[in-house]
Order: structure tokens, then C-alpha cells, then sequence
């Protein structure tokens, strides 16, 4: 195995630069095998678009994210084969280019940059040659520039994502300023690589046995949801996406009344809107025993949250009996057990459902999930302020629910349903009943009077 290891190195030629191979991560092996089984390709895209204000200056930028490249191990790697087991060897990115594209003479540029939207999004990556991240520069209008960030799930996750937004920004502001002391790149890739050994130890470690223990308890017995109905009839055009997203933005006495709720009982916005899922949940699957996947970032301590990597995971709610919960103690069971998950969120989500459904299995745990994407998206580009939105979270088991905190107040909610089981007008039904169930919570009253939820006057689904 050591000689195919020293292959897998070699034929990557002079661009190894010297350095030496990684093994993957329990994170990254879990996308490589699932990538593997993934027909379209796509489906491991993550990406997003970040709009910058302004006169952007596209050499300075083009020199700031070269910089950034060259200094995040992340983005110089390819994964390829050692033998019989994956692993990631290093391929010197920084002189990928940073295409412009600029649309303001075509005769629609809405459209054309829709479709190269499109194409960058989700045209799988070759992960043994491409360069597995796609950045671009789109021009629409005069005043604004598209920065388009699209990655493979492998190497980067979204917390990744935006420290890499948030560093080009930086970067390109003291390049403007004339600051180039600082743009030296880092000669080796150890907080990368301690970062990779920190999280294969874990694996052997008294911490993965305790936090496997916790979440196999929390699931025991729990009547897993099947799958939602499939609506994709056979021959349907496939969309590359492989989901379909409804946005809504939460606002004016509506997220008012959120918020309201919120500071009453202390918890989060999000928290409300995931209380709202794990009722709409019951309903359709008339059980009162609930079970909701929450996105976890799978980092301990400040200097793992500094690693471009992939360390993302999936933890797990579960709401007992939940009609006998009044609107508050739902709130605190909610609050409660994410904090608890927190402190054991590097226990895999792939381990898990091998401990709980067996080997090989590719069912879900829970098939809604609640993503709250508490992240710092608004960055600046010296005096250039920007807003990102996300393009793709990755893949989509059933329905995901992704809520964006915005600067001025409102709450941006994606909704993305699993293309086979929705489409446009289906979320849009979920949409008005996750709203309808959102104004049942504030009409109960924010004074923190318990109010048992089978006594809200919920309307039935199919009116709602």
C-alpha cells in the first residue's frame, strides 16, 4: 500500500511541490463514499455568490484570492487513490484562474448569468484532477460585481466557505491600502494537517465512545419517518440540482412577533422556526414522537473553527410526546438538547446510522432538517459592502429548512425539498403552513403563560 500511496503522489508531478499526502478525515471519507454512489455528479456542490457594491478593483482582487489560495491547504488538494484507501495530496492552486465575466453588453445578462450560474453550481468536479473550488467574477451593471464561490463538498463545508469570503475580503482591502507585507503564503500545511490528525484521533479516543453513547441513547427506540412521497414521475427531465428551493423571508409584526417569543423564553430566533418544523413534522406524520437533523459545524475550540476543511455534521432532536409540550417547554427541550449536542457534535452522523440501521444502509435519520446559518455574511471589500446568498448546501435528504439571520432584522428562510418528493408548488404549501404554525406560536400569547400545543388551534394541512 505504501508504494501506491508513493504513486498516487508522483503522478501529480512537480506540482506536489515536495509535500507530503494526507489521509482523509472521517468527515471527507463519509463525502467520498457518498460521492461515489452520486449519478449526476453535482450533488456535493456547495456554493454561493457574494454581491460586492461598488467599483470593484478585479486586479487587486484577482492578487488578493490568489494569496488566500496559496495559503489554505484546502484548496490545493486533490484526492486520489493509495492503494486501496483515498487519500489527499497537495496541488499548488494559486494560479487557478479568477474568470471575468462581463455581461453588461449581452442582450439579456439576467439570463446569462442565471445559466452560468447554473453550470458553475453543479458541473461535477473530476476529484483527482480539477481544482475542486470554482471562483468567478460576473458583471451585470455597472456599480456591482458577482463574486461566485462554488466548491466541492470534500474539501470545504459552509462554515469554510465564508472564512474564505471573509479572508479575500480582507486580503484585497490591505492590497488596496498598499499593504503587501502581509501577503506572504504559509510554507507548509500544518494547521490543516494537525487539524486532519486531530479528528482521526478522536476516532480512538474515550470521546468518541461517550458522544456515540449519547446520540445512540437520544435515538433508541425512535420510529424513524419513511421517506416523503415520491412525485417525480419516471421520465421527468432531471434537474442538476437534484432539489427544488422556495425562499421566504421572515419580517415586519411577523418576525416582530418571533422575536418577541424569543426573548420570553430565551431562545433564538432559529429556535422558534425549528420548534414550528418539529410540530409540522408531527402533523404529517401524525406521531408525536419527532426526530429533526441539525447541521453541527463538527469543531471544538477556536483554532478548529480557523481550518478551511470539511468538518460538518449532522446531530439529531428528538421531541417525546410533543402535544403534551406547551409552546415554552418545547422552547427549552429545544434549547437544552442542542446545547447538548453541541459539546458531542464530532461523533459522525455516518457511525451513527451504521450503529443504528446497520452497514450500508443509505437512510435517513430524520428527514427534515434545520440549518441555522449563524455566520457573519456581509464582509467588506475595503469600503465595498457586500450581501451573499447561498447558491447550494449540498445534498438534500427530504427537506431542508436554512434560516439567514439578515443585518436588518428579517429572517431569510430557504426552503429546499429533495427534487423526486417536491416541487415549486408543493414548497410553497410548506412555506404557508410553516408560517401558518409560526403566527399559532405568537397568537398564544408571549407572556410566558404555559399553553399546552394540542390546544392551539392549528388549521388542518390540506386548508392551510
Amino acid at each position: 500500500m505504501q508504494d501506491h500511496a508513493q504513486d498516487a503522489t508522483l503522478e501529480l508531478g512537480d506540482q506536489h511541490s515536495g509535500r507530503t499526502s494526507l489521509p482523509l478525515s472521517p468527515a471527507q471519507l463519509g463525502v467520498y463514499f457518498a460521492h461515489l454512489r452520486d449519478v449526476a455528479g453535482g450533488r456535493f456542490n456547495i456554493g454561493q455568490v457574494t454581491t460586492i457594491a461598488g467599483d470593484l478593483n478585479i486586479e487587486v482582487f484577482r492578487r488578493a484570492a490568489a494569496q488566500v489560495i496559496a495559503e489554505t491547504p484546502a484548496l490545493n488538494m486533490a484526492i486520489v487513490s493509495a492503494g486501496d484507501e483515498p487519500c489527499q495530496a497537495y496541488v499548488d492552486r494559486s494560479a487557478v484562474e479568477i474568470g471575468f465575466h462581463d455581461l453588461r453588453e449581452a442582450s439579456d445578462p439576467e439570463a446569462t448569468r442565471a445559466a452560468l450560474l447554473k453550470q458553475m453550481t453543479f458541473v461535477p468536479f473530476d476529484l483527482a484532477r480539477d481544482a475542486l473550488f470554482r471562483w468567478a467574477l460576473i458583471k451585470t451593471r455597472d456599480g456591482a460585481t458577482d463574486w461566485v464561490q462554488v466548491y466541492h463538498h470534500i474539501v470545504v463545508d459552509g462554515w469554510s466557505g465564508q472564512l474564505l469570503a471573509s479572508r479575500v475580503a480582507a486580503r484585497y482591502g490591505l492590497l488596496l491600502a498598499g499593504d503587501t507585507a502581509s501577503g506572504s503564503a504559509n510554507d507548509e500545511p500544518e494547521p490543516y494537517a494537525g487539524h486532519i490528525a486531530e479528528q482521526l484521533a478522536y476516532q480512538s479516543s474515550e470521546a468518541v465512545v461517550r458522544d456515540g453513547s449519547y446520540w445512540r441513547d437520544l435515538l433508541s427506540g425512535a420510529d424513524f419517518a419513511t421517506p416523503f412521497e415520491i412525485r417525480c414521475t419516471r421520465g421527468q427531465p432531471a434537474n442538476e440540482a437534484q432539489f427544488v428551493r422556495h425562499g421566504l423571508v421572515l419580517e415586519g409584526e411577523r418576525i416582530k412577533a418571533v422575536e418577541r417569543l424569543s426573548k420570553v423564553y430565551g431562545v433564538t430566533s432559529g429556535q422558534v422556526v425549528t420548534a414550528a418544523a418539529a410540530v409540522l413534522e408531527a402533523m404529517w406524520t401524525q406521531s408525536s414522537d419527532v426526530v429533526l437533523g441539525t447541521p453541527l459545524l463538527g469543531r471544538f475550540g477556536a483554532a478548529a473553527r480557523e481550518v478551511v476543511s470539511m468538518s460538518s455534521n449532522v446531530g439529531h432532536l428528538r421531541i417525546r410526546d410533543i402535544w403534551a409540550h406547551s409552546v415554552g417547554s418545547l422552547l427549552g427541550e429545544i434549547k437544552s438538547k442542542q446545547l447538548a449536542g453541541l459539546r458531542r457534535q464530532r461523533y459522525r452522523y455516518e457511525d451513527l446510522r451504521r450503529d443504528l440501521l446497520g452497514s450500508g444502509s443509505e437512510a435517513s435519520l430524520a428527514r427534515v432538517q434545520v440549518n441555522q446559518m449563524s455566520f457573519e455574511y456581509d464582509v467588506r471589500f475595503g469600503d465595498l459592502v457586500s450581501t451573499t446568498t447561498n447558491l447550494s448546501n449540498g445534498p438534500v435528504d427530504g427537506l431542508s429548512i436554512a434560516l439567514y439571520p439578515q443585518p436588518d432584522g428579517r429572517l431569510a428562510v430557504d426552503l429546499d425539498g429533495e427534487q423526486v418528493a417536491f416541487d415549486e408548488k408543493a414548497l410553497c404549501h410548506v412555506a404557508d403552513q410553516l408560517l401558518h404554525v409560526l403566527d399559532q406560536f405568537a397568537g398564544s400569547g408571549a407572556t410566558g403563560e404555559p399553553l399546552a400545543l394540542g390546544s392551539l388551534r392549528f388549521a388542518p394541512l390540506g386548508d392551510v
